[in-house]
């Protein structure tokens, strides 16, 4: 998904001030912000403003300075329904994207130019930091249920908490290959 039809996507459900829109969206999956700079949303929003895809309205305040709130045009809702019914980013063309999106891979690769002991100590240490990474999901999955987050989002979260759970047992069998627990 293009960070444009991220935008577009916000949009649909409502008028939105700029970065606080992307924060709303990535709000329901976790209490962090987004992970798109300023430089990359406003760059974006620019050429979308300039493709006809989106407005911006002055709103004013007392004591503040002016924002701008970003409304969708017809143009934008069109882009965005094509977009959505399309099969693009349907098919995964990465045959293996599970191992380029996985950094850590890429080393157990080469554990054989490691001793035993610091192939253990690498994965123990990526077991911890992956068991919290789960327990960090686990209360982003709780607090979406108690704001009462539409169902598909949190059934995506699931998704999301499945495979946290396959990496940390790949993860501890790849440890006992080492002689660890």
């Amino acid at each position: 998904m293009s960070l444009k039809h991220l935008i577009l996507g916000c949009l649909m459900d409502r008028p939105a001030y700029g970065y606080e829109m992307l924060k709303s969206l990535y709000r329901d999956f976790f209490a962090l912000s987004p992970e798109v700079n300023d430089g990359q949303l406003y760059t974006v929003l620019a050429r979308m403003e300039k493709d006809g895809l989106i407005t911006k309205e002055i709103v004013y305040q007392d004591k503040a300075p002016s924002k701008k709130l970003i409304h969708i045009t017809p143009k934008g809702r069109e882009e965005f329904n094509d977009w959505l019914l399309s099969g693009d980013g349907e098919n995964e063309p990465v045959r293996f994207d599970f191992f380029n999106k996985y950094e850590f891979l890429n080393k157990c690769n080469f554990f054989n130019h490691a001793s035993p002991e610091t192939a253990r100590e690498k994965l123990e240490k990526q077991i911890e930091h992956m068991e919290n990474k789960l327990l960090s999901l686990q209360r982003a999955r709780l607090s979406m249920v108690q704001k009462k987050v539409p169902p598909f989002r949190i059934k995506i979260l699931d998704y999301g908490l499945e495979i946290q759970r396959v990496k940390i047992q790949w993860l501890k069998d790849m440890l006992g290959m080492f002689g660890g627990r």
